[in-house]
């Protein structure tokens, strides 16, 4: 029986269904949002916890007119 607690790409046998999880993940943020529950459960399942993290705190800096280091944030994220 299978786990299914965990996604098929962190999986050994489902190493090749990553595309269609990243898919998946980008039809989540566009239609709920980057900071929506699911779009962060998906994206934590994926092993990508930081950049919800790093997207929050960048994010926090441009609401607080902190755009130094919202820059900084930004850069991060695109690394």
């Amino acid at each position: 029986m299978r786990d299914t607690a965990l996604p098929a790409a962190t999986h050994p046998s489902g190493q090749n269904e990553l595309p269609g999880m990243l898919a998946t993940l980008c039809s989540y943020e566009n239609f709920f949002g980057p900071y929506h529950p699911q779009t962060l459960k998906l994206r934590m399942r994926a092993g990508r916890p930081e950049v919800p993290a790093i997207a929050a705190l960048r994010d926090l800096f441009i609401a607080q007119h902190d755009y130094e280091r919202a820059g900084a944030a930004q850069r991060e994220l695109l690394k």
